[in-house]
């Protein structure tokens, strides 16, 4: 058996997108203040912190997100709702 690796599309690649299959890439993320953004889905807290500001990024210690503890790395799929964790807080 060959050692071959799989070349997959890339999800935003609109190449690949086809009219006829809806396809969500993005999950909404609700924030304490009330606000919702859309972000990509497999995004970490990190990343939205970053997309957030790059400050709120070197201080987040990890996130609560549903009410439990998230670390800074752990992908994310679905919708939920998120707050920072810093040394602030």
């Amino acid at each position: 058996m060959s050692n071959t690796s799989l070349n997959l599309p890339f999800q935003n690649n609109s190449k690949y997108k086809n009219p006829f299959i809806e396809v969500n890439w993005t999950m909404n993320i609700t924030f304490p203040d009330g606000a919702v953004r859309q972000y990509d889905k497999g995004s970490t807290a990190l990343d939205i912190a970053k997309k957030i500001s790059e400050g709120l990024a070197r201080k987040i210690l990890a996130a609560e997100i549903k009410g439990e503890g998230w670390e800074l790395s752990r992908p994310r799929n679905d919708e939920a709702s998120i707050k920072s964790l810093t040394w602030e807080e």
